[in-house]
């Protein structure tokens, strides 16, 4: 190129700074672009932010409106329903006797299987019977100073009295064994049983049964007495055939009785051993009516965790046991026939060489046991902090009753040994042994004997003896029973 054709150093320089400035312009432009794009995208953000915000509160508050009107229209139907339905008072039977207004039971109670049922333990109040027996077996006998003068259907003369079995369809009327028309049933500590068999089985009573009430009047002039005239045996009726006793078809029979014995009029009872002459080294003819007693089924009362004893439950004849252990605590007591027997059993002990021993605990309330209960259950955790509650309880069970299943609120049992406190030990004690062979004559058993414990659910206690009254005594000390078997064999 001809070098006056070449561009000049000024040239170069002027191209050079225009295709710079072009490229700084184009930067520029790109950056701008880059700078309104990222403005864009900080405004839509900002956009849905707010129209996030927005939705959000239109929807609590279209949440909130729809749960005010939710909870207005549920207090306007609750208004509405209330006052168009009332609730409706449990409709109940009620039962008077005589001019004296009586209790009630719910429909529910007093009306079972289409059958009419009656509280036989507050007729049997009404009457002035008197009342022997447990869960399994319920005696009611009219009193001698009721029924003065009388004689019972068949014109021999002995007691008058009904046995009712719980949950089972037969009865025992004046040593006879009949049907009801339903199963007696036990509701807590009072008995129901089929209202027609006042009419059916009972003289000196009668009964009106209107709609939703029962009225009981006694018969003028005539004494109170349980008939059997006109009603057939228990085992001359087929067991499909209860037409004649008002009961149900279909029916099963009632568990079969053990054979029965009749001894004096009573009711039947299960055959014992024969019981040998007893003789003791004291003289004790004085207490021979406590060790012996003439009501001797009256004493037969069973507590356990099947069994049990309400709070309010408290023996009226609680006595002073003059042989409590002399060591500050508080006198213990017993019921007074349980009590006359065990001083009579303190005085031949004595005479027979074993002085040192003494009555620990005897009677408790409720309250008293609940205490107890609940200190033992503490130290079992306080032991073993990995148990539960519950598994801490059911350890202490297994030495200590729960409260309301303890015989001790019965008035009827108490604890004595000659150790320092209540221990297995003491089945080593020449004490023990005389008590062993010796206890039954004054009407005494070992209540929780060993071998026994899966039967009484309480481990064996050497120290703990309960008065039933020397028959039963004689009986459970030969038999080798519980009295939980004994009971359950009667």
């Amino acid at each position: 190129m001809n070098r006056q054709n070449r561009p000049s150093r000024a040239d170069n320089t002027a191209e050079y700074a225009r295709r710079r400035a072009a490229y700084e312009r184009q930067k520029a432009r790109e950056a701008e672009e880059a700078r309104r794009r990222e403005i864009e995208k900080q405004r839509r953000a900002a956009r849905r932010r707010h129209s996030l915000r927005v939705f959000g509160g239109r929807l609590l508050v279209g949440v909130v409106i729809f749960l005010l009107l939710a909870a207005v229209a549920g207090v306007l139907f609750w208004i509405h329903f209330n006052r168009t339905h009332p609730a409706e008072e449990p409709r109940v039977v009620r039962y008077t006797y005589g001019e004296t207004a009586g209790a009630s039971l719910t429909e529910a109670s007093a009306r079972q299987g289409g059958v009419l049922y009656t509280d036989f333990h507050e007729l049997a109040a009404w009457l002035g019977m008197t009342v022997v027996g447990d869960a399994d077996r319920i005696r009611f006998v009219a009193v001698p100073e009721t029924n003065a003068g009388t004689t019972d259907s068949a014109g021999s003369g002995r007691e008058e009295s009904v046995t009712f079995y719980p949950a089972s369809d037969r009865a025992t009327v004046n040593g006879q064994d009949v049907r009801l028309a339903a199963p007696a049933v036990l509701l807590g500590e009072h008995l129901l049983v089929p209202a027609g068999f006042v009419s059916e089985y009972m003289c000196g009573v009668t009964a009106a049964v209107t709609d939703g009430a029962v009225a009981y009047a006694r018969t003028e002039g005539e004494p109170l007495a349980f008939r059997l005239k006109d009603v057939r045996p228990l085992e001359t009726i087929p067991e499909d055939d209860y037409s004649a006793l008002g009961g149900t078809t279909g029916q099963t029979d009632p568990p079969t009785p053990p054979a029965p014995v009749t001894t004096g009029g009573e009711a039947p009872v299960i055959a014992e051993p024969a019981m040998p002459a007893v003789t003791f080294t004291a003289d004790l003819s004085a207490y021979e009516e406590f060790m012996n007693p003439a009501d001797r089924d009256g004493y037969l009362l069973l507590v356990n965790n099947t069994s049990t004893l309400d709070a309010s439950y408290l023996p009226d004849d609680l006595t002073d046991l003059a042989d409590t252990r002399k060591d500050g605590r508080a006198t213990q007591k017993m019921r007074r026939t349980a009590a006359k027997a065990l001083e009579a059993m303190f005085i031949e002990m004595r005479a027979c060489g074993y002085t040192d021993v003494s009555v620990t605990s005897a009677y408790r309330s409720y309250e008293y046991q609940n205490t107890l209960f609940n200190m033992y259950t503490a130290n079992e955790m306080a032991a073993n902090p990995s148990l539960t509650l519950s598994q801490a309880q059911a350890i202490t069970a297994t030495y200590s009753a729960r409260p309301g299943t303890s015989e001790h609120q019965s008035g009827l049992c108490c604890d004595m040994h000659n150790l320092p406190s209540a221990d297995r030990a003491f089945a080593q004690k020449d004490a023990y042994k005389w008590l062993c062979d010796n206890a039954w004559k004054f009407g005494f058993i070992l209540r929780f004997p060993e071998g026994k414990e899966d039967i009484t659910q309480i481990s064996f206690e050497p120290w703990h003896y309960r008065y039933v009254g020397r028959a039963h005594a004689y009986a459970i000390h030969e038999s080798g029973l519980c009295l939980e078997e004994y009971l359950a064999q009667r």
